[in-house]
């Protein structure tokens, strides 16, 4: 009876004795991440780094900012130059047709000349005479973009770019301004152009109750090389410039929102191999693209409000974020079908449509994995995507062209997107 009653005692001292370990192993284990919490928001080389998402950094992550500003602009920019680019390559009737049309490409500019020479002719009742008109003056410095055959361009597009996965979820919209101007050489075999662009992304990162606005320029040349009429080459390299503003907490009840200004800086190369084929006024066309962008964004400083908030009874300072380097290296591969009405539009003959509908693999080779911090679950760091795209392209009797189209992104794992976009070129 004293043995059962002793190993009764010694069986709850045991449990007891278990209990206790676990709890001060459970502290030390929460201390611990408090701790290493509270130093990773405040050391600049710390795991945070850029290289996690969550409680301590508004959207740092590579995969997290790094796809705000490097994935999503830069395909977004992509897209529009690899849109133009396909418009000057078509090649089969629609060449045809801008061959024919070519020598009337004048005509816009001599219109506005003609309409501003009756402008001077008032000048002229009046009693002053100029030295040349308004219209000669357009005609003057029209004459050298004419001779060197030279092409400006422009672009707006829009795109919704979101991830819903919980603890990395964003939604954002993306508006960027591309201008660009172009001329043949080599018998008109290479383009070569240079192109500027302006990207406002306004990101709602819910993960953290807060937003990204980032403002990016990028500028650079581009060229395009035609290997016979079925062939063409082009590479585009691109210098990135800009700045992105991280808001915290601007959505949580009771907090102020903390604010960080961070300078982004970067480069993106991208190569493309084009094919097309005609039968009558179907055509197809084959796109192998390659891109590699890498974009770095600088460390900054969140006001108090934010360590008030993520570490409350600390010292009231700012924390210090740490910058990023983000890398994307992506393949793609795209197939076009257009047709041509080369009957022209019902209620304008003299302008032809090419509806068009395209499809687009991208595969990334390689990118930066997101990582979230105390072992959060993440959704697979998906490697590839599906676009879908389909618009029209216009071609006027003159020096006038244009196209407008829609897209759909997905097959990401947690990622999708829809894009507009337009485009306007004139031919000197």
């Amino acid at each position: 009876m004293k043995s059962a009653t002793f190993g009764s005692r010694l069986g709850r001292f045991g449990l007891l004795a278990a209990m206790a370990v676990s709890l001060i192993v459970l502290g030390a284990s929460s201390a611990w991440a408090t701790i290493s919490h509270q130093s990773a928001c405040d050391n600049e080389e710390s795991e945070l780094q850029g290289k996690r998402i969550g409680s301590c950094s508004p959207a740092t992550g590579e995969g997290g900012i790094g796809e705000l500003t490097n994935r999503n602009p830069v395909r977004q920019n992509i897209d529009q130059l690899n849109g133009y680019f396909g418009s000057l390559n078509v090649g089969g009737p629609v060449e045809a047709f801008q061959r024919q049309t070519k020598r009337d490409s004048g005509n816009a500019g001599t219109a506005l000349a003609m309409f501003l020479d009756r402008q001077n002719g008032a000048d002229l009742i009046a009693g002053y005479t100029p030295r040349e008109t308004t219209g000669e003056f357009i005609q003057r410095w029209l004459q050298p973009l004419r001779d060197h055959n030279v092409n400006a361009w422009s672009n707006i597009a829009w795109s919704s770019p979101r991830d819903t996965h919980r603890p990395t979820r964003y939604d954002s919209d993306i508006w960027t301004l591309t201008v660009g101007a172009d001329m043949p050489i080599l018998d008109d075999a290479l383009i070569v152009g240079v192109f500027g662009s302006y990207t406002h992304s306004d990101v709602d990162t819910s993960f953290n109750t807060g937003d990204v606005e980032s403002k990016l320029g990028t500028v650079g040349p581009y060229f395009v090389y035609s290997l016979g009429d079925y062939l063409s080459f082009d590479t585009t390299v691109a210098g990135i410039f800009g700045q992105n503003e991280n808001i915290i907490g601007s959505r949580t009840p009771g907090l102020r929102d903390a604010r960080g200004e961070q300078d982004v800086d970067g480069f993106f190369v991208s190569m493309n191999a084009n094919a097309n084929y005609w039968v009558g006024n179907w055509g197809v066309q084959g796109r192998l693209g390659f891109l590699h962008s890498d974009t770095e964004t600088e460390s900054y400083d969140l006001g108090p409000e934010f360590r008030a908030f993520f570490a409350p009874g600390t010292p009231s300072t700012t924390t210090r974020i740490g910058g990023t380097n983000n890398e994307l290296t992506q393949l793609s591969l795209a197939a076009q079908i257009n047709h041509f009405y080369d009957k022209g539009l019902p209620f304008c003959e003299d302008t032809k449509a090419m509806p068009f509908f395209r499809i687009t693999f991208n595969y990334d080779l390689d990118h930066d994995n997101i990582q979230l911090p105390f072992g959060v679950s993440q959704h697979p760091n998906d490697d590839d995507e599906v676009v879908l795209n389909w618009g029209v392209t216009l071609f006027g009797n003159g020096p006038f062209s244009g196209s407008v189209e829609a897209g759909r992104t997905f097959a990401r794992s947690r990622y999708e997107a829809w894009s507009v976009s337009g485009t306007l070129s004139y031919a000197f």
